[in-house]
C-alpha cells in the first residue's frame, strides 16, 4: 500500500472519529434540552440522552462503514475527496456545536432556567451514578462496539480474498 494512501486513510479515520464525537455531543445536548421539559428526574433525563445518543452514533457509524466499504480506494482522487468530506463534516459539527447556545437562547425563559437549575442540582446529588452508571459505560460501549464493528469488517474483507 502506498504511503499517501495510508496517510489519507488514517487522516480520514481521525476526522471521522472527531466528527462522530461532535455528532455525539450535539445529539446529547439537543436530547437533554428536549427532555428538560418532559418533567423526568434529572438522572433519567441524562441517562436517556446519553444512551439514545449512543444508539444514534452507532447507527451513523454503521451507515458510514457501509458507504465506505463499497468505495474503490485505489483511486487517489477518491481518497482525497473522502478525506476532505470528513474534514468538512467535522468543521460543520463544530460550527453547529458553537451555534447551539445561540439557538437555545431563542427559547430560554424563566421556566427554562428553573428547569435547568433543578436538572443540574439533581445531577449533583447523583454524581457517582451519573459517572459510573451512565457516562463511563456509554463511552466504553461506544468505542468497544465501534472496534468490534471495524474488526468484523476487516475479517469480512480478508475472508473474501
Amino acid at each position: 500500500m502506498r504511503t499517501d494512501k495510508i496517510i489519507g486513510l488514517v487522516g480520514t479515520g481521525v476526522f471521522l472519529c472527531l466528527t462522530l464525537q461532535g455528532i455525539s455531543f450535539l445529539v446529547s445536548m439537543i436530547l437533554e434540552e428536549m427532555l428538560l421539559f418532559a418533567n423526568l428526574s434529572p438522572l433519567l433525563t441524562y441517562g436517556l440522552s446519553q444512551y439514545a445518543t449512543l444508539i444514534f452514533v452507532l447507527i451513523v457509524f454503521i451507515y458510514v462503514i457501509k458507504k465506505i466499504k463499497n468505495l474503490d480506494f485505489d483511486q487517489p482522487h477518491l481518497i482525497k475527496r473522502i478525506f476532505l468530506t470528513s474534514v468538512i463534516a467535522y468543521v460543520l459539527t463544530q460550527v453547529v456545536g458553537g451555534a447551539l447556545p445561540f439557538i437555545s437562547s431563542l427559547y430560554q425563559t424563566a421556566e427554562y432556567f428553573d428547569l435547568k437549575a433543578i436538572y443540574y442540582d439533581g445531577l449533583k446529588e447523583h454524581y457517582i451514578l451519573q459517572n459510573f452508571a451512565i457516562e463511563t459505560p456509554v463511552w466504553i460501549l461506544k468505542y468497544l462496539i465501534i472496534a468490534v464493528l471495524i474488526l468484523k469488517e476487516i475479517k469480512t474483507v480478508y475472508n473474501k480474498t
